[in-house]
């Protein structure tokens, strides 16, 4: 049983440790300024979660296979995040871009966890 919760997770707890060093390193100069935020990250991962999610359904709704369904979920759940925030750094300040950028983050962690929980299914 530890075996397999060991061979699941242990991916994910490289990020974590990774995350949680660079959340440490950087906690005074990034993370407590961005604190006041906290609706944007919330607003961030709940548009990420809701792209990843239709994507899927409509996937479903064209008869497409398994894979080509997780594969149109992070395709349409990562789209448009990284236009967004050039656009918004070349026709605005940094703190326009501030949105973006947190989406941007969100969409490739929640998109890197999606794929390695579904890799981890296929190969079991």
């Amino acid at each position: 049983m530890w075996n397999k919760i060991l061979t699941t997770y242990n991916k994910f707890f490289a990020a974590w440790v990774i995350l949680g060093g660079l959340a440490g390193y950087f906690w005074p100069h990034l993370l407590l300024p961005l604190k006041k935020h906290l609706d944007l990250f919330v607003a961030a991962i709940s548009l990420n979660i809701l792209g990843l999610i239709l994507g899927y359904v409509v996937g479903h709704l064209c008869r497409f296979n398994m894979l080509r369904k997780r594969a149109l979920s992070i395709e349409i759940g990562m789209q448009n995040a990284g236009l967004g925030s050039v656009l918004a750094l070349k026709h605005f300040n940094e703190r326009a871009a501030l949105p973006a950028v947190i989406f941007v983050f969100t969409c490739i962690f929640t998109a890197s966890l999606l794929a390695s929980l579904w890799s981890q299914k296929i190969r079991s």
